[in-house]
């Protein structure tokens, strides 16, 4: 499970992003979206049900839900009942679970996104025979659902049981509900979903303890996680430095949302494992696979190190032999030019190093670049063949020893003569 090529291409998953702008609102059209989803047409595979505004009658209700279950084309689709009165025939607690039992018995849904449905343990286990047995599916959302601790636990019993675990790559078990106390359940989902790209759990209330156990999932060769959604949650600078511990050899993880409440302390965790500074072998080394800390939405965190914000900005380039060149023209080179004063013959190779690739730098790097060679050559002008002053009376004192030592051996000579002489 740890080997890359068993784990499908992130760009598989995302690339079904752009398909669910393509998505059709119930409310728009009911009878014409109710007749697509009875006749099974092909061409209705992404539905959003949003069943109030007005609330749909309890008989349409219902038969939707059957149709649903039934449909062999549908792909993926949205629940969210928050916005009915309590008052509404279809809340029921009977009605409600008829219709999500119903559903479970569809094999085509790849997405599956409830929001907001308060799920009690018997109703949390109507979905057992859905996770079970739908092969097809690859994004489960159940997003501010209610369930706890115990709930979670039945959820893994399904999720163990899974007859092709691979194919879920995003998972959102995100609420209020999800303390400490769960951390260890959904790390367990995790491992019974071996190709698991995506997981959020924004806006719980997990703490520190949670975390740590959390983090044993990030730092493991076999974690396949690319996105992990934090936000919302309370992590302080603690919880950063917990966090950035665990990604320190970590090759997959990409994007990690966070609390924007982290302080430059905090953040300045995560700098410190995608730039080890200590030297070029330790920069070599550093983490060049974590490319966002946050949520691009709400703005670029306050207290964010310049040097956090370069390096992440490098790693989301794919040539990673490019990004270690990046960080060590820009960590060391740049400022340090007598990293070659005992060794100047690996200094043309590394002038080679700093020009590869010139032509499609970006207006910075060809700026930290150019600097870099600047400070070389002027503090290594023999490169170049400049005779400075110092290279002048170099060559004019080597000269002068030159001529003392061949001095010095005709007079040896001549005394050798004188003595055979005798």
């Amino acid at each position: 499970m740890s080997d890359d090529t068993s784990v499908s291409s992130e760009s598989s998953y995302e690339s079904n992003e752009e398909e669910r702008e393509e998505r059709f609102a119930y409310n728009d059209n009911r009878v014409y979206a109710f007749n697509c989803i009875e006749q099974n047409d092909p061409n209705l595979k992404r539905l959003d049900l949003y069943p109030y505004n007005p609330a749909l009658p309890v008989d349409e209700w219902l038969q939707l839900g059957n149709n649903i279950g039934r449909n062999r084309h549908l792909q993926s689709l949205t629940i969210c009942p928050d916005g009915l009165d309590e008052d509404d025939e279809i809340f029921s607690t009977e009605n409600l679970d008829l219709f999500i039992s119903s559903i479970t018995n569809n094999r085509s849904l790849k997405e599956l996104y409830i929001q907001d449905y308060d799920f009690s343990r018997a109703r949390l286990g109507l979905l057992h025979p859905f996770i079970i047995e739908n092969d097809s599916l690859v994004d489960l959302q159940l997003y501010g659902c209610g369930f706890g601790s115990h709930d979670l636990q039945m959820l893994a019993a399904a999720f163990s049981q899974r007859r092709n675990p691979s194919s879920i790559k995003a998972l959102d078990i995100s609420g209020r509900n999800i303390s400490d106390e769960s951390i260890p359940t959904i790390v367990d989902i995790c491992g019974y979903c071996p190709h698991l790209q995506q997981l959020d759990l924004t806006y719980s209330r997990f703490g520190i303890q949670g975390l740590r156990i959390f983090a044993t999932l990030l730092a493991s060769t076999d974690c396949t996680l690319r996105r992990l959604h934090l936000d919302g949650n309370t992590i302080d600078d603690e919880g950063a430095r917990v966090l950035a511990n665990s990604l320190v050899n970590n090759k997959r993880l990409k994007r990690l949302g966070l609390d924007r409440k982290i302080s430059a302390r905090g953040w300045k965790y995560f700098l410190d494992i995608v730039r080890h500074k200590s030297n070029i072998d330790a920069t070599s080394s550093s983490n060049h696979t974590l490319e966002t800390l946050w949520d691009s939405g709400f703005g670029t965190p306050r207290d964010l190190p310049e040097d956090l914000k370069f390096c992440l900005d490098a790693n989301k380039e794919k040539d990673k032999k490019g990004v270690i060149r990046k960080k060590i023209l820009y960590f060391h080179l740049n400022n340090n030019v007598d990293l070659f004063a005992e060794d100047q013959e690996i200094l043309p190779n590394a002038l080679g190093w700093i020009g590869k690739d010139y032509d499609e730098c970006s207006h910075d790097d060809k700026n930290t670049r150019g600097t870099a060679f600047y400070r070389i050559m002027k503090s290594h002008p023999d490169l170049c063949n400049v005779i400075t002053f110092d290279r002048k009376m170099r060559y004019q004192l080597e000269a002068e020893v030159a001529t003392l030592k061949a001095e010095n051996e005709e007079l040896r000579q001549k005394v050798e003569q004188l003595t055979m002489g005798k």
